[in-house]
């Protein structure tokens, strides 16, 4: 039976990855979470459905990750990014998925933290 620490456990594994590489979002295709879920788990692991797609974004988000698009909202091809939570990136991506009072404002600074200062070349 799969636990809420065998997701966890590939939740620590990504984020481990991203450490290494010091990374603040990485592509991974959806097979590689339950792959890992099945190590951790053994072979009876619960590998498909929204239960287990929820109880893996449910671990991501507790180790300071975000997946998006979420697994419910993947193409066909079944790719997703796995965000590190408060770096730039991620802050972008929020003020962009979740809208209202302030964040416009906020979307414009974190974009404006972008650009780079225009040297003048003369």
């Amino acid at each position: 039976m799969t636990t809420k620490d065998n997701y966890r456990q590939v939740a620590r594994t990504i984020k481990r990855e991203l450490d290494q590489d010091r990374l603040a979002f990485k592509t991974y295709h959806r097979d590689r979470f339950f792959t890992d879920l099945k190590t951790h788990a053994g072979e009876h692991a619960h590998k498909k459905g929204t239960t287990a797609d929820e109880d893996m974004e449910t671990a991501f988000m507790l180790e300071g990750l975000i997946i998006y698009p979420s697994f419910a909202d993947l193409e066909k091809d079944g790719y997703t990014r796995v965000f590190r939570s408060g770096s730039l990136i991620a802050g972008i991506l929020n003020a962009i998925r979740f809208p209202g009072g302030g964040s416009d404002e906020e979307l414009a600074n974190l974009l404006g933290r972008l650009k780079t200062p225009v040297v003048n070349a003369e």
